[in-house]
């Protein structure tokens, strides 16, 4: 699942998407614990 949290093709995507996607692991992490 975190695969997506891991985009290679297009560094632009990566720019746009990684931190809205850290902040969502961020929060998974921790309603898990």
């Amino acid at each position: 699942m975190k695969k997506i949290a891991v985009p290679v093709q297009g560094e632009n995507v990566s720019a746009h998407f990684e931190p809205g996607i850290n902040f969502f692991y961020f929060i998974l992490d921790i309603c898990s614990k």
